[in-house]
């Protein structure tokens, strides 16, 4: 029923039927150049229904994943009204639909789909990029590329690079500035570096037998698709206040933590929260979702909150599902949750220790063989840490002493969250 009234208010708004017709980009920001808030929320949800379709008619996948890719995708459109958007990263085995989500998220971004990537294309280019087999991005040659998508989903990293130039008086150099913010979707096989993938969203695919989905042709240029991405570039100019929206979260967590009323000292300090603001963000504070993880799950709330409360709802319902498998993926696999958990068990009454003895010990225990990982990691993770509470250099090697009571009580916070 909510999928009908939809559609007929979205075609009462556009003055056309979605069937059987296609327009250009010119054509339909003509049409929804004067749009409102209301009539933007009703095109939003239109073309969120239309996403879960498209989706679910190419992709053998979850219900939840189909809701996460239509809210994501919408969300990249606004993605400057953001301080920082999530990449989207998908983790498969060969031959689960990657490369095909892959594809159609690009085609209906109106983004770049690609298989190999370097440092420029991303600081030189704008727009959603996909980037497929992103094998080894964790290598010690990929380090560049890595430290750059590390920033590039949080707005205000640039990049500068002294370009030559002919003007008047000869060759001259003159410093570019590119913006990198950008959103990005991912995938391999292998998994992402633990840094870069604390950036992401991940979604598994799992194989599919489902022939009548395996067995359909990567044929993107249909007219359902056209008109929903010909819908979204016609929004983008209305445009989603989120700058708003996180000042008033701000000032939500102020007035609950440290005022009685709704004062403090921001733009907003006249501002009186409406019923409907507060019962927005009551309900993401109760998810008790903080950190990166709620910086990158927050605008994705607001887009669906745009959508319709239902939609809202469902977001946050998922949201409490990817933060507990964070905090899982966290504590089984972080190296620092991993050495604290292992330097926590130590002997306490042992005072200094080799640090080759650390490492060969640590080394068994996490199981790690990786070729950036040896004693030099481990003496910069500790000191990282603030572990180490006495070093000295003996002619057998440096000894240094644990600060073992801290990483218990360190451990203790990751066990609690989980």
């Amino acid at each position: 029923m909510l999928r009908r009234e939809a559609e007929q208010k979205a075609i009462e708004i556009l003055g056309i039927k979605i069937e059987n017709i296609e327009f250009n980009q010119k054509e339909s920001q003509q049409i929804l150049i004067n749009i409102n808030q209301d009539q933007l929320k009703i095109i939003l949800r239109e073309v969120y229904f239309d996403l879960l379709k498209i989706f679910d008619y190419y992709m053998d996948d979850t219900s939840d994943n189909l809701m996460f890719y239509s809210i994501w995708l919408i969300g990249t459109y606004f993605h400057k009204s953001f301080s920082s958007y999530p990449y989207l990263f998908l983790n498969a085995m060969r031959g689960s639909g990657k490369s095909r989500l892959l594809k159609l998220i690009s085609e209906l971004g109106g983004g770049k789909y690609t298989s190999s990537i370097t440092e420029p294309i991303i600081f030189r280019t704008s727009g959603l990029i996909c980037i497929d087999e992103l094998e080894g991005i964790g290598s010690k040659d990929k380090s560049s590329l890595r430290e750059l998508l590390n920033a590039s989903y949080k707005k205000g990293m640039t990049i500068m690079r002294a370009i030559k130039k002919k003007d008047m008086e000869g060759d001259n150099m003159k410093i570019e500035e590119f913006e990198c913010f950008r959103p990005i979707a991912m995938a391999n096989i292998w998994g992402m570096d633990e840094v870069l993938g604390d950036r992401c969203i991940t979604r598994i695919l799992e194989k599919s037998n489902n022939e009548l989905k395996t067995k359909r042709i990567e044929n993107f240029d249909s007219p359902i698709i056209k008109i929903t991405k010909n819908k979204l570039f016609s929004v983008v100019s209305v445009g989603v206040d989120g700058e708003k929206k996180m000042q008033l979260w701000n000032k939500y967590i102020d007035d609950i933590h440290l005022y009685t009323n709704y004062t403090n000292y921001t733009n907003y300090t006249n501002y009186t929260l409406s019923d409907k603001e507060l019962a927005f963000y009551k309900k993401i504070n109760e998810t008790n979702i903080f950190g990166r993880n709620l910086e990158l799950l927050f605008p994705l709330f607001i887009i669906s909150d745009m959508i319709g409360e239902d939609v809202f709802e469902c977001m946050i319902n998922l949201a409490n599902k990817l933060n507990e498998e964070k905090k899982d993926t966290e504590y089984q696999e972080s190296y620092d949750v991993l050495l604290y958990k292992y330097i926590s068990g130590l002997n306490a009454l042992e005072s200094f220790r080799p640090i080759r003895l650390i490492f060969n010990e640590f080394r068994e225990y996490s199981g790690y063989e990786a070729e950036w990982f040896n004693e030099r990691w481990l003496g910069k993770a500790l000191k990282r840490l603030n572990l180490v509470i006495g070093k000295r250099r003996l002619a057998k090697g440096i000894e240094i002493s644990l600060n073992i009571a801290k990483a218990k009580e360190k451990i203790k916070i990751f066990e609690c969250s989980r």
